[in-house]
């Protein structure tokens, strides 16, 4: 990618539904991009992880259009 990359925030939800979300913000050069997934039980750090996967796919895409 050839920028900085950082994770600005990370989130651990409980919206009404029974389910908890990981939701990150990640930095890739001056672009945010958000991340989520929801959380297995037990699970908190390998969704977390995964939730920055999205995010950076996310560019990933982006950059594939030319605009990142």
């Amino acid at each position: 990618m050839g920028r900085d990359i950082m994770v600005e925030h990370l989130f651990l939800t409980y919206p009404p539904m029974d389910a908890e979300l990981v939701v990150v913000t990640v930095l890739i050069g001056a672009q945010r991009y958000v991340g989520a997934t929801v959380v297995p039980p037990g699970e908190e750090t390998s969704a977390a992880a995964q939730a920055v996967l999205d995010a950076l796919n996310r560019s990933l895409g982006r950059m594939g259009e030319g605009s990142a």
